[in-house]
């Protein structure tokens, strides 16, 4: 179909590196992801290293620095799919973008309590991988 309403008038693929937004304890993130944006609809991967001490933090774990920001709207907010490696705890991590901004979320899961204490858990060099797709504003 080549309708105007079909039409593939808005593609960029290109890199973004996120910033560690959990806190002042002394980590920071290394590596670099890429993106394809079709339209308002961004697909993201990347592989990336947290560095630092070694169980310093406490709570979710938030990273910003998405290379667009995401449609503001509840029933839009994306999940994010991601394997993590060197953590101190065997729980499930689940995680989030954020609806109207830049940032994505992490958060244990499978712990007593609410399961809000990844930063805690996270060893010095631990590894994810991460995938999310999201739409933009």
């Amino acid at each position: 179909d080549t309708a105007a309403a079909n039409a593939l008038d808005d593609y960029e693929e290109g890199t973004w590196t996120p910033a560690w937004n959990s806190g002042s304890n002394g980590r920071s993130i290394s590596g670099t992801g890429s993106y394809t944006k079709v339209g308002n609809t961004v697909n993201l991967r990347g592989h990336f290293t947290i560095n630092g001490d070694t169980n310093t933090g406490s709570g979710d774990v938030s990273f910003s620095g998405l290379p667009f920001t995401s449609v503001n709207a509840n029933d839009s907010r994306t999940a994010v799919t991601s394997y993590w490696s060197h953590l101190a705890t065997a729980a499930d991590v689940g995680g989030f973008v954020q609806t109207n901004s830049q940032i994505f979320y992490f958060r244990e899961g499978g712990t007593t309590g609410d399961g809000a204490d990844l930063g805690n858990h996270i060893d010095q060099d631990s590894h994810f991988f991460f995938s999310a797709t999201y739409q933009v504003a």
